[in-house]
């Protein structure tokens, strides 16, 4: 790499440092959908609410409230940002219990 690519990098860099320094490392939940806003893109799912892009695996149009996804999101000026949601499977309503404990 020549010089002056290397400064025009390390401009981008600097330039790119205040966003990057906003965005907390990423996170991951499962849980079942407790609600859905399709309008607003927000799917709350175990009491936590996400703001859902529109390049998700999974299309906030086809999730119903009750299926059991997982959420990969970041942390972004404060909110949660849902980076990909998969439906794992339904839950159809059943409740399962350890009676073991």
């Amino acid at each position: 790499m020549n010089v002056r690519a290397g400064v025009i990098a390390l401009g981008l860099l600097l330039a790119a440092a205040p966003a990057l320094s906003q965005i907390k490392p990423a996170g991951y939940t499962e849980g079942v959908v407790d609600r859905i806003d399709a309008d607003a893109r927000l799917l709350t799912v175990g009491g936590a609410t996400f703001r859902v892009n529109a390049n998700t695996t999974t299309s906030i149009y086809s999730l119903l409230p009750g299926n059991v996804v997982e959420v990969q999101y970041v942390v972004d000026q404060g909110q949660w940002v849902a980076l990909d949601v998969i439906r794992k499977r339904e839950n159809n309503g059943i409740q399962i219990f350890n009676l073991n404990r």
